[in-house]
């Protein structure tokens, strides 16, 4: 047999009869390790069973779950690896705005006539457009050209937002990603930036402090003329705001912004070269109030 294990065959497994005649010296015990060594694994245990050998009885912080136990509360349960999405690069996103209201294209209007550019290009966009996400490196580098970026303030708005999908509709633009080349006028002198866009929580404070100052007018005047000035006052406010809104609703995004559109353009792959072109030529033409016209190509043309 000893023979037989050394020269390479798999042995029997050492069974009880072995262990008896190796116990009485009858078995060579070299032998019956080798036998031993190359004899198949026993089957795994239950897992409940390697669970509970894990847990001890007294140790409630045994997490079981934990594939590293050396990683304890938000790093245990952090994945692996946490990859950033595309649209929140930080170098790609070097030199633009993020705008999402007509108020935040009025504050880069805005910023773009303190600064001297004449010229706002507004790019439209979206996270689940697979055309944004490849062109996106490519045009993203247009803000980082020093010749441009002189004259020209470059911003990006996700078609997530309401006014964002307003302007889609104002301007009948059915595919993105798209930019808008807006002229922003002349810098005027002293003129404040447009305020902030109030928050929900500030419209929601607004509306109780109406609710409760109407509340406060009634119980005042009292009677019967009082409740029938209150409604008068109350039809009277809600024909304002309709009105309000019917005038909101006339007024476009860009006429929000103080911007007039001089051209738009796709922005896929294909098109950034001429989008660069015409980017390079628009300023200058703005400034000297010329026509801008564009040929079949999309490119900007003298006329």
């Amino acid at each position: 047999m000893h023979a037989r294990a050394l020269s390479g065959r798999a042995p029997r497994t050492p069974s009880a009869h072995h262990a008896r005649q190796i116990r009485r010296g009858g078995v060579n015990p070299l032998s019956a390790a080798a036998a031993a060594v190359t004899a198949p694994p026993s089957r795994r245990p239950r897992r409940s069973a390697v669970v509970a050998s894990a847990t001890t009885p007294g140790d409630e912080s045994s997490n079981t779950s934990n594939p590293n136990p050396e990683l304890t509360g938000a790093a245990a349960a952090a994945p692996a690896s946490s990859k950033t999405p595309w649209y929140n690069n930080t170098k790609n996103n070097e030199g633009w705005t993020s705008v999402s209201s007509a108020a935040d294209l009025a504050r880069a209007a805005h910023a773009a006539r303190q600064s001297g550019r004449r010229v706002l290009a507004l790019e439209l966009w979206a996270p689940h457009c697979s055309v944004c996400k490849s062109s996106w490196p490519a045009l993203s580098r247009l803000a980082r050209d020093d010749a441009l970026a002189r004259d020209v303030l470059f911003a990006k708005a996700s078609i997530e937002g309401d006014d964002v999908r307003r302007l889609l509709k104002e301007q009948q633009i059915t595919g993105i990603p798209y930019v808008l080349v807006l002229d922003v006028g002349e810098p005027k002198e002293g003129s404040a930036p447009p305020p902030a866009a109030a928050s929900e929580e500030e419209e929601t404070v607004r509306g109780l402090l109406g609710q409760m100052f109407g509340q406060f007018v009634s119980r005042k005047l009292g009677g019967s003329a009082a409740a029938g000035g209150g409604e008068a006052a109350a039809a009277a406010a809600t024909e304002g705001a309709a009105a309000a809104t019917a005038a909101g609703g006339a007024t476009s995004v860009l006429a929000e912004a103080s911007t007039t559109l001089i051209l738009g353009q796709g922005a896929s792959f294909k098109k950034i070269q001429v989008l660069r072109s015409n980017l390079a030529q628009v300023p200058a033409l703005v400034k000297r109030g010329q026509r801008v016209v564009v040929d079949p190509n999309g490119l900007v043309v003298l006329v």
